[in-house]
């Protein structure tokens, strides 16, 4: 389903006194931490730094602001994905790597978990149409491996008798669980442990 792209809001009369990137960068990271239903205003206006009426001339509802912050993030694990996917030396190499990026055990700064994967959790609380819009999410990274496993066939990366599709699920499921393993408590040696194993499964599955 085609995403319709965000709409810019504008408040009338009195100029914007901040950036909007920015204020939807740091509300980005404050529902990616709490989730929607556990995020007030009082939340998103101390971290953006912003007054409630300024909020909503910029962004809409909250809901509103949630769906464009979803779409930040949806993007930037798209590119994060997409770069894995074109620069690992091996399509071994790019599998692990992704594992490795769902799991989010290279110490960088960031909150646990996948938001996206959150926010399924969470759509009762949500819209339809915003549903909607995260189911589209949610199977566009299983897509994406499917299409880099494809061109893997078609390259002789992997053999012409590979089960794409199969494939493609097997990892995705990994993906997911991996990517909400942090937010539960899961330690990192466990994740290692466990992308090992999976690699050990994807030289059986994949051998000629």
């Amino acid at each position: 389903m085609t995403q319709p792209a965000p709409q810019t809001r504008t408040a009338r009369g009195r100029p914007r006194s901040f950036d909007r990137d920015q204020a939807l960068e740091k509300a980005m990271r404050v529902f990616w931490e709490k989730g929607f239903a556990a995020t007030s205003m009082t939340d998103l206006t101390s971290a953006m730094g912003i007054a409630p009426p300024s909020l909503y001339a910029a962004f809409g509802s909250k809901e509103d602001l949630y769906a464009e912050a979803l779409d930040l993030y949806d993007q930037r694990a798209r590119t994060l994905t997409e770069d894995i996917y074109s620069q690992g030396p091996s399509l071994r190499d790019q599998i692990e790597a992704s594992l490795r990026l769902s799991a989010r055990i290279d110490g960088k700064d960031v909150p646990t978990g996948c938001m996206v994967m959150m926010a399924c959790e969470q759509s009762s609380e949500l819209s339809e149409d915003l549903q909607d819009r995260l189911s589209d999410k949610r199977c566009r990274g299983t897509d994406m491996l499917k299409d880099r496993l494809e061109r893997a066939v078609e390259t002789g990366e992997l053999r012409a008798d590979a089960d794409v599709e199969g494939l493609s699920q097997f990892y995705s499921v990994l993906q997911r669980g991996l990517a909400l393993s942090g937010r539960v408590g899961i330690e990192p040696d466990d994740m290692e442990t466990a992308i090992a194993k999976a690699m050990q499964a994807w030289d059986r599955l994949t051998a000629a």
